[in-house]
């Protein structure tokens, strides 16, 4: 199963993806394979076009105090209502070496699939809703820069640039 990361001008990471209708052994294979090039690539987040499906799914590895990572998949999750809102840095595996601060709401309620296709319903904070909240926006084909002002966007664009030359992903 091809898990490599795809970068910034890949089409697939514009496209909208489709529910998750099939929970098989497949989709059970495709979870744990996203888990393992999450934590090789470092992230903390990873969303299924990201490795090129195109899929409502999404995989969190969350740091926990021990240095473990806390790894929980999500399949077609929805955003039933926010709190607050938090200005952190964030980067994404899919625009490496590319870090902005990013507005988003602090608390979020999900609504969203296990793997096994039982539904689930919870409020997330911190660190955590910020990921999930990323993670959400890829499987709408939006990226992190996508929530920065214009002017930001301008700044960043010499970078994108570079990094879609090197990844033979410019004008893909």
């Amino acid at each position: 199963m091809d898990m490599s990361l795809r970068i910034i001008g890949d089409p697939v990471l514009r496209r909208e993806c489709p529910a998750v209708s099939a929970f098989d052994e497949e989709l059970q294979e495709r979870i744990q394979s996203m888990y393992q090039c999450m934590v090789e690539e470092e992230g903390i987040g990873l969303a299924a076009p990201q490795v090129g499906n195109l899929e409502q799914l999404l995989v969190i590895g969350i740091p926990q105090d021990d240095d473990s990572l806390r790894l929980k998949a999500f399949l077609n999750p929805e955003i039933l209502a926010v709190r607050g809102e938090c200005v952190m840095e964030e980067g994404c595996l899919s625009i490496p070496g590319i870090r902005a601060d990013v507005s988003r709401p602090a608390r979020i309620q999900l609504k969203w699939q296990e793997p096994d296709g039982s539904e689930a319903k919870a409020w997330f904070e911190d660190l955590e809703a910020r990921v999930l909240q990323h993670e959400i926006d890829h499987l709408k084909g939006i990226l992190f820069i996508d929530r920065l002002s214009p002017e930001e966007r301008t700044q960043l664009q010499p970078a994108i640039r570079r990094l879609q030359e090197q990844h033979g992903t410019l004008d893909a």
